[in-house]
């Protein structure tokens, strides 16, 4: 098992360079020019304006802390992109590339190839995640002087992980799909549908009431972003993404056993394989 997590992190090795340095450069950036940025925008109510509430900005910005906290939000929204694509690629790019059928003639069993994807899957997590932390920590002792005392590098260090909840649940959702579904692509759209869909719709719900009432059902709800910055961190958000990526670690598990190895079928058409 511990070989095939190895492989697995090897052929993610470019990916995880890729995305943990392009957004741990993006967010160096935003810390770098927050101090001078902050007073430019605090003349304008953004919040008062549609199209920025779909961007989750909903309120004024008036200091370093809170231009930080709007960006933070996107570091959940670009880590499920990138979950979704690694958890598609896991069993489903297998099938695409003709290779499961290799796969499954490993001497382990079908729970524990799975249990090795998933496992590849949130060490990738956790690296990229690390690299943008490194972006935080490159820049912050040159513009630790000139951010208001709400932001600590510590709290920069929680913001940077707490996606990792986010990014696990919409993972093993993309590999439960893949171990259910015939193309990589049907996973992949699910996926990045409950990405791009949840971030957008978690930030226009408080515009409907109806929409607001749907809220808690989808993962962005319980992703915190930039409120770890001004409040405490909430374990309670946190674990509850985590229980649900744990279940759909087990209906991945459930759907991969019970998989006939074929070729492009979709679940009801193996049954007459």
């Amino acid at each position: 098992m511990l070989n095939l997590i190895l492989i697995e992190l090897r052929k993610r090795k470019n990916s995880i360079l890729g995305w943990g340095l392009g957004v741990g450069a993006y967010l160096a950036m935003i810390l770098a020019i927050a101090p001078s940025l902050a007073e430019q925008f605090s003349a304008l109510d953004l919040g008062s304006i549609p199209v920025y509430q779909a961007f989750g900005i909903g309120s004024s910005i008036g200091t370093a802390s809170e231009l930080i906290g709007v960006y933070l939000p996107f570091i959940g929204l670009l880590i499920g992109v990138y979950a979704a694509i690694t958890g598609s690629q896991a069993l489903a790019g297998e099938e695409d590339k003709g290779t499961l059928e290799t796969l499954v003639t490993l001497p382990l069993p079908r729970w524990m190839i799975v249990c090795a994807k998933a496992i590849a899957i949130e060490i990738s997590i956790l690296a990229i995640l690390a690299l943008c932390f490194l972006g935080f920590a490159v820049v912050w002792p040159f513009v630790s002087a000139d951010i208001d005392s709400t932001i600590t590098l510590n709290k920069l260090f929680i913001a940077s992980f707490e996606p990792f909840a986010l990014g696990l649940l919409i993972g093993m959702l993309s590999l439960a799909a893949g171990a259910l579904l015939p193309r990589r692509a049907h996973a992949l759209w699910i996926g990045l549908f409950v990405t791009i869909g949840g971030y957008f719709f978690n930030n226009l719900a408080p515009l409907n009431e109806t929409m607001n009432a749907l809220k808690p059902f989808q993962p962005f709800h319980y992703y915190q972003a930039g409120d770890v910055l001004t409040k405490s961190f909430e374990w309670s958000p946190f674990i509850s993404l985590l229980i649900v990526a744990s279940a759909l670690l087990i209906l991945a598990t459930f759907f991969f056993q019970r998989r006939d190895i074929t070729v492009g079928l979709w679940p009801w058409q193996r049954a007459g394989v």
